[in-house]
């Protein structure tokens, strides 16, 4: 089996309480399965701090391959929140 990356970028005051709405919607739109490619594959949550002064350089390291490599198939859904906003952004790889 393989896997295949997730980002969600939303607006929240609650990463945890949004994190376990979205593996919920999975559930209920992708079923219980382990490998049904979905942020319900991760194992968790967990917050990436680097340190942006700004949302444009949230973004512009989301669009590198770093994000990606600190996580893993199984693991943690890691997250960043922007500096600016109350954006939130949720990202990982997902079980398929």
């Amino acid at each position: 089996m393989g896997a295949h990356s997730f980002l969600h970028k939303i607006v929240t005051d609650d990463p945890k309480g949004t994190y376990e709405h979205l593996v919920k919607e999975a559930y209920y739109y992708h079923g219980h399965d382990s490998y049904n490619g979905t942020i319900s594959t991760t194992s968790g949550l967990k917050k990436h701090s680097m340190g942006f002064d700004t949302d444009e350089q949230v973004d512009a390291w989301l669009n590198t391959d770093e994000p990606w490599d600190l996580t893993e198939k199984w693991g943690a859904c890691k997250y960043v929140q922007y500096p600016e906003t109350k954006k939130v952004a949720f990202f990982g790889w997902a079980a398929e």
